[in-house]
């Protein structure tokens, strides 16, 4: 029994099938306790008033008892008031001797009331004699005739079958009520049942479901009207999810590559001075050799991490306004060091304050313009421009541009799966995750990258939110 109710408690079905039968029940419940109560209130107010009209009729037969000669007349009435009521019964006494014997099934009970002192007392009474239930009412008065004798009288009414009739119609609302509960439940159940079936079959589909077949939809058609638009915003993640894996397969792929090349070099080098003794020249050139690689794959590494924790967000309530213009100059005087070897120059133009990170944002600056400066051709003259617009902060980086880019190309540059092009100032490829790095960043600060091509000027734009 426990593990039903956590059964209907768990299930939809079952739980919409609980609250319609309780519901059924109340109602049912409540309608039937009115039918009873009216229906029992009517049978007991016709009772009464039939007790009252034949013990009324008694009370004036015996006011007309005005000399012993009236009595049997009156008796001879009282007796004619019986015919053709086989549910009435009277009994009459005159100090303690029966005028008219009321009926067996009631005599003792008589016989015991024949001591009430009271006088002219009706009081109507509800009593239990064997299998029968009566209401009765007693008469008690002097003779006018003989103030000495006392008379008494008895009318009785059998109400066995009313009241047989009115708990026959409890035990009957009992029943309907309860046989309405369960039917309406289990209605409730079979339709639920029915109408979740849709929903089954969606979940089944879903459950078929695995990450090499996340662009096979669910069918929008198979579930009901109501649940559509939860399908459909499913299928909607679904598809993010698909693109996120390609992503992440490709964006794998390359990072297995690009590793593959230092790890393949260091374990080279490696087999090759121990193939034979070397000089301590030969060792030395060897170990920087390895140290340059492992300084690659840590950098790559750790590119890795960062853009990792990057998509993870921070807690924007820590933003505090940063100096971007005194951040951009000491970004620009340490990436000059890497462009005088180039003979090339950068400018700064304008000034910026804005909420941000500011460690982030000096890497974002730090990734633009090294790779402005990878880039671009020797004796370049790379821009840097720090701006305000509307609510948004603008940071735009411009250096000269030699290659070709698509349209397609500039679409695709932000992610990380891209390898910058090898046709670009003569540089060899590599993981591009510089420019996916800057996207991360500005995403966090709840704005985005992009990057045009004009004129044969490349421009890279951030902007995010000042406010």
């Amino acid at each position: 029994m426990t593990a039903s109710f956590h059964l209907a408690r768990d299930s939809l079905a079952g739980r919409l099938s609980l609250y319609f039968g309780a519901g059924t029940l109340v109602i049912l419940g409540l309608l039937g306790t009115v039918l009873f109560v009216v229906f029992e209130r009517q049978i007991r107010l016709h009772d009464s008033h039939e007790l009252a009209t034949k013990t009324a009729a008694v009370q004036t037969l015996l006011n007309g008892i005005n000399q012993p000669s009236d009595i049997n007349e009156s008796i001879k009435r009282i007796r004619a008031t019986e015919i053709g009521h086989k549910d009435l019964d009277i009994g009459i006494s005159i100090d303690g001797v029966w005028l008219l014997e009321p009926g067996e099934s009631i005599i003792d009970h008589a016989q015991q009331n024949q001591g009430a002192p009271d006088i002219g007392v009706v009081d109507q009474m509800l009593v239990d004699i064997g299998e029968k239930r009566w209401i009765m009412n007693h008469l008690v008065r002097r003779m006018s005739v003989q103030p000495q004798s006392v008379v008494r009288a008895m009318v009785a009414i059998d109400v066995t079958e009313a009241t047989q009739l009115v708990a026959g119609l409890r035990n009957a609302l009992i029943a309907i009520g309860l046989a309405g509960a369960a039917m309406i439940t289990t209605l409730t159940w079979v339709a639920t049942v029915r109408a979740l079936a849709p929903l089954k079959r969606v979940a089944q589909e879903a459950e078929r479901m695995t990450a090499q077949a996340l662009n096979h939809p669910l069918s929008v058609e198979n579930a009901p009207i109501e649940v559509r638009g939860l399908v459909a915003s499913i299928n909607q993640m679904l598809s993010r999810l698909q693109k996120s894996f390609e992503s992440l397969e490709q964006f794998s792929a390359d990072i297995a590559h690009e590793l593959r090349t230092p790890v393949n070099a260091l374990l080279t080098q490696t087999q090759v001075t121990l193939t034979r003794d070397r000089t301590i020249d030969e060792y030395r050139e060897t170990l920087h050799l390895g140290l340059r690689e492992l300084n690659q794959l840590q950098k790559i590494v750790a590119d890795m991490l960062f853009i990792a924790r990057a998509d993870q967000s921070i807690n924007k309530a820590s933003f505090e306004l940063t100096d971007l213009t005194k951040a951009a100059a000491e970004v620009v005087e340490y990436v000059e060091l890497i462009a005088s070897e180039n003979d090339q120059t950068i400018a700064i133009e304008g000034e910026l304050t804005a909420p941000g990170d500011s460690l982030m944002l000096r890497r974002a600056l730090t990734n633009l313009l090294t790779n402005a400066v990878r880039y671009s051709p020797r004796k370049a003259h790379i821009l840097l421009t720090l701006s305000t617009e509307s609510t948004n902060a603008v940071v735009r980086v411009e250096n000269p541009y030699c290659g070709s880019l698509t349209q397609a190309d500039l679409e695709r540059l932000f992610d990380r799966s891209v390898r910058q092009s090898p046709d670009r100032a003569g540089q060899q490829p590599g993981l591009g995750l510089g420019l996916s790095i800057v996207q991360s960043i500005i995403r966090v600060h709840g704005g985005q990258a992009t990057a045009g091509l004009e004129s044969g000027q490349f421009w890279v734009q951030l902007r995010w939110p000042c406010t």
